[in-house]
């Protein structure tokens, strides 16, 4: 009974205390369905900014996974610095050919070519560091050098444009994501722009390794950069007859059987159709130039899949490349590229002053007058097509002999990557030392492309012209002499040569363009080879 009046007592204390809350607040009221109501709305407001904000933060998660997995931030590369010395030198270059504008100094671009650029110690001989292209795209900067968008270069390539003299291409090939990361800001820093070839099965793939479409439409929307092709899916190779060579220059073996040419020349042409099919899908200009997977053909590849893969690509762009590491052939100017053009290949380990060395060793020249051993005195290039070693001794004085212990015929380019282009030239000389059974010769029209060099062997009492197949073109009787003066004039139409002062030949040729090479032959390695003497240039 006393909980129940414990229990009156307190409710009665408590009406009296809402009461007098109530005349305190009476604007208040008593509480209505209507609050309950708002209070549920305010409520559910809270939890839609919750989730609001919940989901925002994952979208944001998931924009920079998104951003990291399929572009990724550039990194910035310290500014290289030089020696005063090499400073001096480049500068001195950039000023050299700035005063001889339009001599022709320098008129074919040059192409580099380039791999993947990472700062991974063990990244392999085609890796180099991004302080080192850094170093080399300064040094092109300092040294005078522009460069080329693949368009420009195609059009040069078309006849279509003249480039700036000291232009350079600089390539990529397999489309790597270091050219986001690291090339791109090197090359903005010094106004260059540069070509990558892209592997377009690959794009995406491995990642981070090669490029994403994302990132090839970034780059290609800044103007630096554009994009060509390195196949579709054939960047591998293929076993043929025992021999492990690049499938573009083998036929596949597929259930024990051997492709036949023409099932090469489709699957060669369906892998074209598929990257120029890519190419367009992400907005990006069909590509023009094409870059061979492991610089196949080769002059050490020959086989009907070499010739049915390059006419191939001869259909379908406008030049094609491989990769040399020895000096180079800056480009010719013609509509129909027989053979594949070659690129400077830089490796890791390469500085920037031995790419100089490498460039202007390759700068075309101009035709005019001149001793050519004088203008360069080491005229014989190592690796490209012969190498005829030469007495030193006697090439200082203008005497050009060979000095082989054992070869008993030998050839000599003299500046073969230098003189592609020549035409309109006459050359001129005197052959000395001619003994019985001895001959000496030079040949001309060499290194255009289309191979139609015209050879003139002399020896004590005959004349003999050859093309560039061996067969006898023209041949007469000389008087019995060790030493013959020699004149040969090339243009476009014609090469003519003169023996003794009397015409010995004329050749017509539909494409009179290239350099001269010297040629020795004896009958035995005991014998001294004949020498010339007196070699002359001049424009015709």
């Amino acid at each position: 009974m006393r909980l129940l009046e414990r229990d009156r007592a307190a409710t009665a204390q408590a009406n009296i205390t809402r009461s007098r809350g109530a005349a305190l607040m009476p604007e208040l009221g008593p509480a209505t369905r209507r609050g309950h109501v708002g209070h549920r709305f305010t409520a559910l407001i809270v939890r839609v900014m919750a989730i609001a904000v919940v989901m925002s933060l994952v979208a944001s998660a998931v924009g920079i996974w998104w951003w990291q997995k399929y572009i990724g931030f550039r990194e910035d590369t310290a500014a290289p610095t030089f020696t005063s010395e090499d400073t001096a030198l480049y500068a001195g270059w950039a000023a050299e050919n700035t005063g001889r504008l339009g001599a022709g100094f320098g008129a074919a671009p040059l192409v580099l070519t380039y791999h993947d650029i990472s700062t991974d110690p063990d990244a392999g001989e085609y890796v180099i560091t991004p302080e080192a292209f850094a170093a080399q795209m300064k040094m092109l900067h300092t040294a005078g050098y522009r460069t080329l968008t693949g368009k420009q270069y195609a059009d040069y390539l078309l006849g279509a444009s003249t480039p700036p003299e000291q232009s350079v291409v600089i390539t990529f090939d397999d489309g790597t994501s270091g050219l986001y990361k690291y090339a791109d800001t090197i090359l903005d820093d010094y106004g260059f722009s540069a070509v990558s070839f892209l592997i377009t099965s690959s794009v995406g793939t491995r990642q981070p390794y090669y490029l994403t479409w994302q990132q090839i439409n970034r780059m290609h929307d800044s103007g630096r950069w554009s994009f060509q092709s390195h196949t579709d899916d054939l960047h591998y190779r293929t076993t043929e007859n025992g021999q492990l060579l690049p499938t573009m220059a083998a036929h596949e073996t597929v259930n024990g059987q051997v492709e036949d040419d023409a099932q090469f020349r489709e699957r060669m042409l369906l892998d074209v159709e598929a990257s120029e099919r890519k190419f367009a899908a992400h907005d990006l200009p069909a590509p023009q130039l094409f870059s061979y997977p492991f610089s196949a053909p080769s002059s050490r590849i020959s086989n009907s899949a070499v010739e049915i893969s390059s006419q191939v690509i001869r259909d379908h762009y406008a030049a094609a490349f491989t990769n040399q590491s020895h000096a180079i052939a800056p480009a010719p100017v013609s509509a129909e590229q027989v053979t594949p053009l070659e690129r400077l290949e830089i490796k890791r380990g390469d500085t920037e002053r031995q790419l100089f060395d490498r460039m202007r060793g390759a700068q075309t020249l101009p035709v005019t007058a001149m001793d050519p051993v004088a203008v360069d005195s080491s005229w014989l290039e190592p690796g490209r097509y012969f190498r005829g070693p030469v007495d030193d001794g006697e090439l200082a004085s203008g005497i050009v002999r060979f000095d082989a212990d054992t070869l008993t015929y030998t050839e000599a380019l003299w500046a073969a990557q230098r003189t592609d282009q020549w035409t309109n030239y006459t050359l001129t000389g005197t052959a000395i030392d001619i003994r019985r059974g001895m001959s000496t010769g030079l040949r001309v029209r060499t290194g255009s492309g289309t191979d139609q060099s015209v050879r003139l062997m002399v020896s004590r009492d005959r004349a003999t012209v050859t093309d560039s197949a061996n067969r006898t073109l023209a041949g007469t009787v000389l008087r019995d002499s060790a030493t013959h003066r020699v004149k040969v004039t090339v243009s476009p139409q014609e090469t003519r040569i003169w023996v003794d002062g009397a015409v010995v030949a004329t050749v017509p040729s539909r494409d009179g363009r290239g350099g001269f090479s010297v040629i020795g032959s004896r009958t035995a390695a005991a014998q001294p080879f004949p020498a010339w003497t007196d070699l002359q240039i001049e424009p015709r």
